[in-house]
């Protein structure tokens, strides 16, 4: 096997991530902008994944700017 071969996509990862249930993982954009929100976050914080990628965030999580 070669060492791109051994490689993991960018997307496997976030495929892997957003499986996790008993972690939230969040990552954010410098402006605040949810860009990974896994099914963790959405237990812990009540919004899907499709009703918070993209939005922004403000004054820490669950404050959503209008």
């Amino acid at each position: 096997m070669t060492a791109s071969e051994n490689k993991i996509s960018e997307y496997d990862i976030f495929s892997l991530i957003h499986e996790f249930k008993d972690y939230a993982v969040i990552m954010l954009s410098p402006n605040w902008n949810v860009f990974v929100w896994n099914l963790g976050a959405a237990n812990l914080y009540g919004y899907s994944k499709e009703e918070i990628i993209g939005q922004q965030l403000v004054g820490g999580l669950g404050l959503l700017a209008d």
